[in-house]
């Protein structure tokens, strides 16, 4: 593993990058984190896969801080635009896989439904993705008050809807994490959580990660997978061997 600074004319500093591979390899695979987490995260399930993969390059990044009041969301959008980006410039411009997982499904699918990647990437991977409140196509601005199981599905626009915009033969992958949080033995109380909220961590019900299965035009579908060994925080939460091992045993089935 190698560290990566992708340095841009941006008040929110350098990108900075987890990278294995090498330039020469014909895919790359960036790795969306969720809130709450650094490119630190996922080094041990990255080593792993890393392993067990030839020809691949793999990207994963953290989340530059938003100034005071400005939309964590929406910055997300960026970082990811800017990663695809340098993925484009420096490796094989048209095999890039993005894997999602939590809020990082949120720029993963403006990028989905965007024109601006849309030749590039070819296969997006939701590993138990968060829908989100919309208020328009155009509009990065988001609601989380709705959060909770007891308010999901919902009629206003949200993120996963946007989904059936796609036109490209872009893959969607889909695994839904039957398993909640609060069911595990090793999980983390919400209070010893940077970011995380009791009435709404671990909140994510089976509807709304499916929704954006059920959102992807026909011919975009790719696996639809229900797991019910991983937790939504699969990066702290559990036996994180286990979980890891998992992961990457899921990621290989869907590039298959």
């Amino acid at each position: 593993m190698r560290e990566l600074t992708i340095d841009q004319e941006n008040p929110l500093g350098p990108l900075e990058v987890n990278y294995w591979g090498d330039q020469k390899n014909q895919h790359t695979i960036i790795f969306a984190d969720g809130d709450g987490s650094d490119k630190n995260s996922a080094i041990g399930t990255f080593n792993l896969l890393h392993k067990k993969t030839t020809d691949t390059n793999i990207l994963a990044f953290s989340y530059r801080k938003p100034q005071k009041n400005d939309c964590y969301l929406c910055k997300s959008i960026e970082d990811l635009s800017t990663l695809t980006t340098y993925a484009e410039q420096n490796f094989a411009p048209n095999k890039i896989t993005i894997i999602a997982t939590s809020a990082g499904a949120y720029p993963t699918t403006y990028l989905a439904v965007s024109s601006v990647h849309n030749k590039s990437i070819d296969k997006i991977m939701y590993l138990d993705p968060a829908d989100y409140l919309i208020h328009s196509d155009d509009d990065h601005s988001f609601d989380m008050s709705w959060a909770g199981p007891e308010n999901y599905p919902i009629e206003k626009p949200t993120v996963a809807k946007l989904l059936n915009k796609i036109d490209t033969d872009i893959k969607i992958d889909v695994v839904n994490f039957m398993l909640r949080n609060r069911d595990i033995d090793g999980y983390v109380p919400f209070e010893k959580r940077h970011l995380d909220h009791p009435d709404k961590f671990a909140r994510l019900n089976n509807d709304m990660v499916k929704a954006f299965y059920e959102n992807t035009p026909e011919k975009n579908r790719g696996n639809y997978i229900e797991d019910h060994q991983l937790p939504h925080a699969f990066e702290r939460d559990g036996d994180l061997e286990k979980n890891r091992e998992r992961i990457v045993e899921l990621i290989l089935t869907c590039l298959e």
